[in-house]
């Protein structure tokens, strides 16, 4: 079982309160409480590992970017939740294969979704050690569709697959 809780504090950034045409001077700082409690599970001797964790964000006074104003200004109150699940198999010493998602809720003090959140995040990757000195991973990520805002009003930024290899 873990766990955590916390509380934070963010100042403004210099652009966010004076930038020309969007900056907003009159910006407090954001104020977080967030708290998280999971429940980890090693099976075989350690060679396989689940992971499961719940998070909860709250905040006062979030710094946002208002696309109807195109200013930044603080949103009283926004909310962050969700779960992480991870998987781990080591099906030799050499070899982890390594897999996550992050299931994320967000909403503002008006109850609508933060724009630029996407509810999902899948990742995946395969780390080798074949011999002393050298490791090669392969990593995957998946991030579901989210909502923004353009030109013509409100968007959806459209779900994105990476990979990454390294030596």
């Amino acid at each position: 079982v873990h766990g955590s809780v916390g509380n934070a504090f963010r100042a403004p950034a210099f652009y966010e309160l004076y930038a020309p045409g969007f900056g907003n001077s009159a910006l407090t700082p954001e104020q977080n409480f967030a708290y998280d409690a999971g429940y980890e599970q090693k099976i075989l001797g350690e060679r396989i590992r689940l992971d499961a964790t719940y998070f909860e964000n709250r905040f006062n006074d979030l710094v946002n970017f208002d696309f109807t104003s195109s200013a930044f200004e603080n949103l009283a109150t926004a909310k962050t939740s969700g779960w992480e699940l991870t998987a781990e198999f080591r099906p030799v010493r050499q070899l982890l294969l390594r897999g996550g998602t992050t299931l994320w809720h967000t909403q503002d003090d008006d109850g609508r979704r933060l724009l630029r959140r996407p509810a999902q995040t899948y990742t995946g990757q395969i780390i080798a050690r074949p011999v002393k000195g050298l490791e090669l991973s392969f990593d995957v990520i998946g991030v579901s569709g989210r909502k923004d805002f353009g030109a013509a009003g409100n968007v959806r930024n459209p779900g994105y697959v990476r990979a990454d290899a390294a030596v």
